[in-house]
């Protein structure tokens, strides 16, 4: 979550695809399992309160404050 594009345009028309997945898994009461480097105030960026809300009913957080491997 937080790398992919947040609108994508379809013959014409844009598609949120992540908010509209959320938004059903939530409405079906699915389970989702997500990674992201993202931390709450961004992804209400990114994604707007109402998914920034429903994911944080949704979810269980763990979170790793490792350091990174990355160079």
């Amino acid at each position: 979550m937080g790398i992919e594009p947040v609108e994508v345009q379809e013959f014409g028309n844009m598609h949120r695809p992540l908010t509209d997945l959320l938004a059903r898994r939530y409405e079906n009461r699915g389970f989702s399992f997500i990674t992201t480097n993202l931390v709450p105030q961004q992804i209400r960026k990114l994604y707007g309160d109402r998914i920034a809300d429903r994911l944080n009913e949704m979810v269980d957080k763990i979170v790793f404050d490792n350091p990174s491997f990355r160079k």
